[in-house]
């Protein structure tokens, strides 16, 4: 996932980077519009358990907690990193739109409560932040 995303980072900053270099061509050439959409999605595991219940059942032959912990960057802090870094190569209307799913926040929400995983703040993906064209708040 991490290769997949700098990946598409290099192309949008290739792309963006050719269309600077050629501003007076620019206007004779259609411009390029990119979005990053992140949705991020674990599901319910097993039918009328929360998360750790099921794990402590041991109805799977892998961590549970390990899906989840495993994926820490994604759930908090690539999506902001990417636009931060956008934003830095004077890309100042750079954004993403980043969501989560029902079942993903009541995993996180479960984890969290039995003192398993990390704290999800998703509130800092917004904070602070603005583009050239709208705010994020």
């Amino acid at each position: 996932m991490r290769q997949l995303f700098t990946l598409l980072l290099f192309i949008s900053f290739s792309i963006a980077n050719t269309l600077s270099a050629g501003q007076d061509s620019l206007s004779e050439s259609p411009k390029i519009y990119i979005a990053f959409l992140w949705h991020m999605h674990q599901p319910i595991y097993y039918p009328y358990e929360n998360i750790v219940e099921t794990q402590q059942s041991g109805v799977y032959s892998f961590s549970l907690y390990d899906v989840h912990l495993s994926r820490t960057g994604p759930y908090t802090n690539w999506p902001k990193n990417a636009v931060q870094k956008g934003i830095n190569e004077d890309m100042s209307h750079f954004g993403a739109q980043v969501s989560f799913s029902g079942s993903l926040i009541e995993n996180l929400n479960n984890l969290e409560q039995s003192g398993v995983v990390f704290k999800l703040k998703i509130m800092e993906y917004n904070q602070n932040q603005t583009t050239s064209l709208a705010t994020t708040h």
